[in-house]
């Protein structure tokens, strides 16, 4: 009896070691962040095709290329100030607000595409939607936030001379981090005009080809 109790007693305390995700590593953790990136763009991109019109979808890849900048610079200057951004409150609420409003434009996509799509190609492009709603937002803070510690410790992992090379927080072409390392979302999402500085200063929004 008591020898039951004792294993398991024993398989309770061990299992969660066994069942853990690894954690992720440095090309993982990048592949992360790009993925994110990925969803947004091929969002805009059916959003292009199939509802150009729609204003609130162009402010909220607005909104979600803003919040991933602004995760990437905090990510960055964690790095730069040698700061463990587990331990970053700043890294943390952007990361949530990334992922936030990604997932807010995607859902966004999905409610004004799919009554357009036409049903031959329906599975391609409610797929990737459904790609890009398929895990909850918080699963997906979870995971970027381990990538964010797994870049973290592949920055400590340098050597000295790296990084005090190195001190804002980047590698250059000898295989060491840099700010293009890093994805970013595109500049606006493939249906919002684009704009030009003049020479005065002031912008224009610049002329489609005839």
């Amino acid at each position: 009896m008591h020898r039951h109790f004792w294993l398991v007693l024993t398989l309770v305390l061990i299992w969660p070691i066994f069942c853990r995700a690894a954690d992720p590593t440095f090309s993982e953790a990048i592949g992360l962040l790009s993925q994110e990136r990925s969803y947004a763009e091929s969002g805009a991109a059916i959003v292009k095709r199939y509802a150009p019109n729609d204003i609130e979808t162009r402010r909220l890849y607005a909104d979600a290329k803003g919040a991933f900048d602004s995760l990437i610079e905090q990510l960055l200057a964690d790095l730069a100030q040698n700061r463990d951004p587990g331990l970053s409150e700043v890294f943390r609420q952007r990361l949530d607000a990334a992922v936030l409003k990604r997932v807010a434009f995607s859902q966004r996509v999905d409610e004004v595409v799919t009554p357009n799509v036409p049903e031959g190609a329906k599975p391609a492009v409610l797929g990737t939607l459904a790609d890009a709603l398929a895990k909850a937002p918080a699963e997906l803070i979870k995971q970027l936030f381990d990538g964010g510690l797994a870049i973290w410790k592949e920055w400590r992992a340098s050597t000295p001379s790296d990084a005090s090379r190195s001190q804002r927080g980047s590698r250059h072409s000898d295989g060491n981090l840099s700010p293009r390392s890093f994805p970013r979302f595109e500049r606006n999402c493939g249906h919002c005009p684009t704009r030009r500085t003049t020479r005065a200063g002031s912008t224009t929004p610049r002329a489609g080809r005839r």
